[in-house]
């Protein structure tokens, strides 16, 4: 077992954070934070609770000087990507932090492991190249889900925010700093399944947010072909219209033919060409109808219904109707949290996680302090007006 400081250094080293990008995100200097860590000056407990905090640990297992890699292990495909800045990968190690403690809470309130419950329902998918055996368990488990919802195969799904809590899928919302990260998902015992969306960048959509979360959904019920460590990140430059077979984007896919399934399309796309409608318009009526952004329109129109690809990839972006949009915001706000009370607490700490903390607290498993610090919130802030709320 390590010492709290050499604990602090393993998680900032693992998060491939450098001293100035601590500064640049606390505000404590690189200089301080340095001597900290190389145990020249007292490690305050404040100082301790704030870097625990911002390395998306619990202030105690730093105290105890637990092993870092143990705890931030499964996040560690994430914190590789590429084009994830530091800024995001300290944002992405408090928001599963958030998840780890919420799954403490469940176990605690007696809640049914929703990762062994959806594990039942949705076995993994055989991890291996996607050939068309694959696709067809893809495409059984897309039925399987709209049957849960008691949909017909035709028909748009009503809101991806209740598909999901109906899996037991938590969904979560968080404001990135990077506005081309739509989103990512957790699929490991520890923190999932949770699916996290991004606020800013092109998810203000609620079309786009849609496509974003229906895309994570295939990394929560099913094993991509290449194995993970449990946490998938992309950005929102993926959804371009190719032609390509669903083997080459299978979560892209995924996200089209559950959202937009071919029978429905196809039935709507007979009804418009007996108005005689043009292709611009046959877009916009897709998107609005079935509640998808404007590429994954034309991608179904091409794919499901024939349209000729130099057709589709001639088409401008077309949007919709402004009462429509405003339909499909109402139906997919999962952040009720535009007025949530309490404004100091994190925007992934809002939603089912503040209800779970406010259901612990009532039932006395917690203290106000205790739920204070569950939520990250103010001292002086008015937790009691949180009492009302309710984890349905």
């Amino acid at each position: 077992m390590s010492s709290a400081r050499e604990a602090l250094y393993q998680a900032r080293t693992y998060l491939r954070l450098d001293l100035d990008e601590v500064e640049r995100q606390l505000g404590l200097a690189a200089a301080s934070l340095a001597s900290i860590e190389e145990g020249r000056v007292p490690l305050e407990t404040a100082t301790l609770d704030a870097l625990a905090n911002f390395y998306g640990l619990l202030p105690a297992d730093v105290a105890q000087g637990r092993p870092v890699a143990g705890i931030l292990g499964p996040l560690q495909s994430l914190l590789e990507a590429g084009d994830v800045s530091p800024p995001v990968r300290s944002q992405l190690a408090r928001v599963a932090a958030g998840r780890r403690e919420l799954k403490r809470l469940e176990h605690q309130l007696g809640k049914p492991d929703r990762y062994l419950v959806l594990r039942t329902s949705f076995p993994h998918v055989s991890k291996g190249e996607w050939d068309d055996g694959a696709w067809q368990s893809i495409m059984d488990i897309m039925r399987r889900v709209r049957e849960r919802e008691e949909l017909e195969l035709d028909d748009p799904i009503p809101s991806m925010r209740r598909l999901t809590r109906g899996l037991g899928v938590e969904l979560v919302a968080a404001d990135l700093s990077d506005p081309r990260i739509a989103g990512f998902s957790f699929i490991d015992a520890s923190h999932g399944p949770a699916i996290v969306v991004n606020l800013r960048g092109a998810n203000v959509s609620p079309c786009v947010r849609r496509w974003t979360v229906a895309r994570e959904l295939c990394h929560v019920v099913q094993d991509e072909k290449t194995p993970q460590s449990g946490v998938q990140l992309y950005d929102t430059r993926v959804d371009g219209c190719d032609g390509t077979a669903p083997g080459a984007d299978a979560p892209l896919h995924f996200a089209d033919n559950l959202l937009v399934p071919d029978q429905g399309v196809r039935r709507l796309r007979e009804r418009m060409l007996a108005q005689r409608l043009p292709l611009s318009r046959q877009v916009q009526h897709v998107m609005e109808l079935f509640g998808v952004p404007f590429e994954t329109a034309r991608r179904r129109l091409r794919q499901a219904c024939g349209v000729r690809a130099e057709d589709v990839e001639a088409l401008k972006p077309v949007a919709i109707a402004a009462q429509c949009l405003n339909d499909w915001h109402a139906a997919e706000v999962v952040w009720e949290d535009v007025h949530f009370s309490c404004r100091s607490v994190p925007e992934e700490r809002r939603g089912y996680y503040a209800r779970l903390v406010v259901e612990a607290w009532r039932k006395e498993h917690i203290d106000r302090r205790q739920a204070l610090d569950l939520l990250q919130a103010a001292p002086d802030e008015a937790l009691e007006d949180l009492l009302t709320l309710s984890t349905e």
